[in-house]
């Protein structure tokens, strides 16, 4: 019960603070009377009033004896935030970055709670020594900003120049240990385990045998490729016939399935390294006259938003990069509680994944039951 009580308020709170910053409540404006508004809520004057002292620690209402409660003008404290985004626009028109489906969360999540967003080309701001670089970004007047990438050493110029600016960071697309090299709030999917996830998915769909393909790397496993083999194996899925790691190409990879079906025993799933080599294969597949799901599962990784309207509709390991976008804004927007807080540390969040099933891996197979 105080748990519900709990979230009741939070959300109330959520609710409110985003109309205010938003502008849906305008400023000077006055709100109803705690019990109209309570009513209009669907929550108790006690859970009402908590609200409200929250929102007046923010700096957002003003409540006045006798006269009421009133959004609080922005030129008393509530001014806008601007939250920086740098990209590297060199690769941006590549549909395969992250950042591509992380920044229409940002912009989403930003418009609600009233702050702005800004691109600023990376290579422009790299480019500068430390110093310019931190005049430049001071006269942006930012609230913080946003970077992508990872596996940072920290020695980088421009996350030098970042953490002599002082203002809050997100990595938005971090890995493990960006976050104790660079000392900035982190978002990031843990990679092993998904990818885990992902093979014993299909695993428990009855597939017996299972293909990867792979970029450069193996997923979780980029410094330990024999660690790879170990999981397969424990797994009873190791066969190195059916481990590839295949160039991001169409003809690539039709040539790696071609290869596939040519195998002695050949796969009946294949978990790919990201939904864009899963695209191929499907289409591959389609053209080597392969049925999916029936002759061949196919799986992707990442989340790519337009599976669901692929033929047939790519199941997927879902990174659920909107949110993440969301996520990113809620950090900023908490900035005060623990950016330049001695005892606080910076926010690093390791973020939700999920197995979403559709048609491209349904078909169960039945054939370790008579085994």
């Amino acid at each position: 019960m105080i748990e519900t009580i709990k979230f009741k308020q939070e959300e109330v709170y959520d609710r409110l603070k985003a109309d205010i910053l938003a502008g849906r409540l305008k400023e000077a404006a006055q709100l109803p009377k705690e019990v109209d508004l309570a009513r209009s809520l669907g929550v108790a004057r006690g859970t009402l009033r908590n609200v409200l002292d929250m929102l007046e620690n923010d700096g957002l209402i003003v409540r006045l004896r006798s006269k009421g409660t009133f959004v609080k003008p922005r030129n008393q404290g509530t001014e806008t935030r601007k939250i920086l985004i740098l990209l590297d626009t060199i690769n941006q028109s590549d549909i395969t970055w992250p950042s591509n489906y992380i920044i229409p969360g940002i912009e989403n999540e930003a418009g609600k709670l009233g702050m702005k967003t800004e691109v600023c080309p990376l290579h422009f701001v790299s480019g500068m020594d430390i110093d310019a670089g931190v005049s430049f970004l001071q006269k942006a007047d930012i609230y913080g900003a946003v970077i992508f990438g990872g596996r940072f050493t920290g020695n980088e110029p421009y996350i030098r120049m970042l953490r002599k600016l002082g203002k809050p960071v997100v990595m938005a697309h971090a890995y493990p240990g960006d976050y104790r090299t660079t000392g900035f709030a982190s978002i990031r999917t843990d990679l092993l385990d998904s990818w885990r996830t992902g093979i014993r998915y299909l695993k428990s769909k009855g597939h017996q045998c299972i293909a990867t393909i792979n970029a450069k790397v193996f997923r979780g496993y980029e410094e330990d490729t024999e660690g790879y083999y170990r999981f397969l194996e424990k797994e009873g899925i190791c066969n190195p016939d059916l481990i590839k790691i295949v160039k991001y190409d169409y003809a690539n990879i039709k040539n790696t399935l071609t290869g596939f079906m040519k195998l002695g025993e050949t796969p009946t799933a294949v978990l790919c390294y990201s939904d864009f080599y899963a695209m191929h294969l499907l289409q591959a597949a389609k053209e080597l006259g392969i049925k999916v799901p029936d002759d061949l599962a196919v799986m992707g990784y990442c989340g790519f938003p337009g599976g669901a309207y692929l033929d047939p509709p790519l199941s997927t390991v879902d990174f659920h990069y909107f949110r993440i976008g969301e996520t990113v804004v809620r950090i900023f927007d908490k900035a005060h509680e623990w950016f330049a807080i001695e005892g606080v540390s910076a926010p690093d969040i390791v973020f939700p994944y999920e197995i979403v099933e559709r048609k491209s891996t349904l078909t169960k197979r039945l054939e370790g039951a008579f085994l």
